[in-house]
């Protein structure tokens, strides 16, 4: 009787380790498939895009209604893209000058990807940006350990740097898409200084690498 008693116990042990290990897995997988669905509506709301293209007076729109002139130095030198370009957006390391301390109004590298966005990129162009007032988002928000930076479009996002912020409340941030699962927030309003080779000292306007918030610790909107 015993023998029996301990051999039900082992099979009725075994069926629930096995029921836990399939229940287990289902939620995985469910939690996988959000998180995929989630990064992929992320992605998809934050893809910079050429719009428009305006040869005459050198300079481009993106889906974000942001216009990047060409910068003068390049005009005859950096080719415009062409309307469905996928692009991604980089802050320029420009030498510091104490006399002009401030990038000129919001310099920046574009990376011109192609029209599907993954491809390998085509061209590096300079441009400074334009229009800032149809792009009205900025910093409304951030943790108490600022962590977790909260955007006037209510997207939250975490930070991936440790290091203290020069980010503060009202700050023009734009949105910049890096890899899978990286994103760029660039500060159109504070500058951070970098150290360069030969002990000179650079400047560009400051951002933070980031994960969208939802994806990184599971919270529902």
């Amino acid at each position: 009787m015993l023998a029996i008693t301990e051999a039900f116990m082992g099979k009725t042990l075994k069926f629930f380790s096995l029921l836990f290990t399939v229940v287990f897995a289902v939620l995985t997988a469910e939690s996988a498939t959000d998180e995929n669905q989630f990064l992929s509506k992320v992605k998809e709301k934050y893809r910079l895009t050429v719009t428009e293209v305006d040869p005459e007076h050198h300079c481009f729109k993106l889906s974000n209604k942001l216009i990047c002139n060409l910068t003068k130095g390049r005009l005859k030198t950096d080719a415009l893209p062409v309307v469905g370009d996928a692009v991604l957006l980089w802050s320029i390391t420009r030498s510091y000058d104490r006399r002009l301390s401030h990038i000129e109004q919001g310099e920046l590298a574009v990376f011109i990807k192609g029209g599907e966005g993954e491809l390998p990129t085509k061209s590096i162009i300079n441009v400074w940006i334009s229009c800032e007032d149809e792009y009205p988002v900025f910093l409304y928000d951030s943790d108490p350990d600022q962590e977790r930076f909260i955007l006037s479009d209510a997207s939250e996002w975490i930070r991936k740097s440790k290091e203290p912020t020069v980010f503060a409340p009202k700050d023009r941030i734009i949105i910049s898409r890096l890899n899978d699962a990286e994103f760029l927030l660039i500060n159109m309003d504070k500058n951070t200084l970098v150290n360069l080779h030969g002990g000179k000292t650079g400047i560009k306007l400051a951002y933070e690498i980031v994960e969208p918030f939802n994806l990184t610790r599971g919270a529902k909107k």
